[in-house]
Order: structure tokens, then sequence, then C-alpha cells
């Protein structure tokens, strides 16, 4: 009897960690196509604030609610200017803001400022006017073995100051 529950009680903790281990290796947030808000866009998440170094773009994402939501995942982030330069960063959900496959760490940090590099001549002058889209992704959880996030698309028109 004694050997039967040695063998239950070591194949079960071998079991679970195989399956977190599989679930994540290539773990990527997807599209939550349901929308957990009543009338999208949500309006819980916007750009507050963009600053322009040569080859360098520092965005910060926050709320206007009174409760923290951070972004855990970028998606089809771009900017374009008024000259014709665009920057497309990458299209796919990815991971930003010290997360990783929808579990935060300790240094997730509310406001959210990342850095992105790009070619230095494509840097919008002083004086241009400037789009950038971006969708961020928050509130993820696991659902039928996905990770599921909340996207918020996002669109910030600026004039670089002069």
């Amino acid at each position: 009897m004694n050997q039967k529950y040695f063998i239950i009680l070591f194949t079960l903790p071998v079991f679970f960690l195989l399956m977190y281990v599989e679930k994540t290796h290539g773990c990527t947030p997807n599209f939550r196509i349901d929308g957990s808000c009543l009338s999208p866009p949500c309006d819980l998440v916007a750009i507050t604030n963009v600053t322009w170094y040569p080859g360098e773009l520092k965005i910060t994402v926050k709320t206007g609610v009174n409760f923290d939501i951070y972004p855990v995942a970028f998606a089809n982030f771009t900017f374009r200017d008024d000259y014709g330069h665009i920057v497309r960063f990458f299209k796919n959900p990815r991971f930003v803001n010290c997360v990783d496959c929808g579990e935060s760490s300790n240094y997730t940090s509310y406001p959210y400022t990342s850095k992105w590099l790009f070619d230095a001549n494509l840097t919008p002058q002083r004086g241009v006017w400037f789009d950038i889209w971006l969708s961020a992704h928050y509130f993820c959880g696991i659902t039928n073995d996905r990770l599921e996030c909340i996207p918020e698309d996002l669109h910030y028109r600026s004039q670089v100051p002069t």
C-alpha cells in the first residue's frame, strides 16, 4: 500500500511540472475577441508621454483611473511622422514590463516607461507632428490552456518639441 502512495505522490508533481514547462515555452499573449468592457474601446490605458532621442523612443503608458492597470504586453507598435518616416517596431504581441507569460514580477512598474531603438535617420525632427499606434495588453489570465489578455488599441498624436 505504501508503494502505491509513493508512486502517486511522485508522479503527480512530475506531471504538473511537465504541464508547467509545456505551457511556458513559446508563450505569447493572445488577442481577446469577446472584449471585456461593455463598449470598446475601454479607455482604461493611454500613452501619456513620448520622448524622442536620435534613434530612441521613450514611451510612457498609464491609466486614467484610480487603480493600477499595468501593461503586460505590446503589439502592433508603429510610429509615423508627417515627413513620411515610418517605423514598425513589431506586429505580434511581446511581453513588456518585467512580465513573462502573464506572470508579473516584483519589478513591474506603473506607469510603465519603455525605451525602443530604431534607425537614427528616421527620428522625427523638432516641430514635426507624429503618430504612434500601439496595442497595450493587460489583465492577462489563462483560459482553456491559453494565455489571454485584454487589448486596448492606443493612438497618440503630438508634435516633437521645438
